[in-house]
């Protein structure tokens, strides 16, 4: 995917990193990004986009959050100011300085899709799932997954939650029988 456009993989690979949804990615400002006094570096979410324009507050009351950022999310921002700098305050913006589009960055996945030719379901969406479903098989308490990814309804977070568990009953099966 890289390959084809390290600006549209690196997006992808922000939105894997923190849970995002799309809107929320797509609208941030450099200035949401900053240092908290205990030195972790967080992206606060205050907006999302709607129809390609900036909204003044995201999804719901609970997806305003602080998203603490790894290393490698915090160098996906430093190589979009380098590589994008300051035509507009957007840190993933397009050529013209306007937000990522959705409609082109699917239709992006669908091409990468095809060319690796990869069975299931593809889009946007679909890092933020599996950044909670990976956060669900490293063992993260179900309500730390909830705050960090803006879930206002515990039902949401547990049904993808909840899928993982398939895996973990498999691997629960084995261990018994070393009791």
């Amino acid at each position: 995917m890289y390959k084809r456009s390290p600006h549209y993989g690196r997006f992808c690979e922000f939105l894997y990193l923190t849970g995002m949804r799309y809107g929320e990615a797509a609208s941030l400002y450099r200035s949401d990004i900053h240092k908290q006094d205990d030195d972790k570096v967080v992206a606060t979410v205050n907006s999302t986009l709607v129809n390609g324009q900036k909204q003044p507050s995201p999804k719901t009351s609970s997806s305003r959050r602080d998203v603490t950022l790894t290393k490698r999310a915090q160098l996906i921002v430093k190589q979009e100011l380098v590589d994008h700098p300051f035509k507009s305050n957007f840190i993933f913006e397009s050529k013209q300085g306007h937000p990522l589009g959705n409609v082109v960055l699917n239709y992006w996945l669908r091409q990468a899709k095809s060319e690796l030719k990869i069975d299931k379901t593809l889009s946007l969406h679909t890092f933020r799932h599996t950044h909670i479903s990976k956060l669900a098989e490293l063992g993260v308490p179900l309500y730390l997954i909830q705050n960090r990814v803006g879930h206002k309804d515990a039902e949401t977070t547990k049904e993808i939650y909840l899928h993982v568990t398939k895996k973990a009953e498999q691997k629960l099966d084995s261990k018994l029988n070393l009791l």
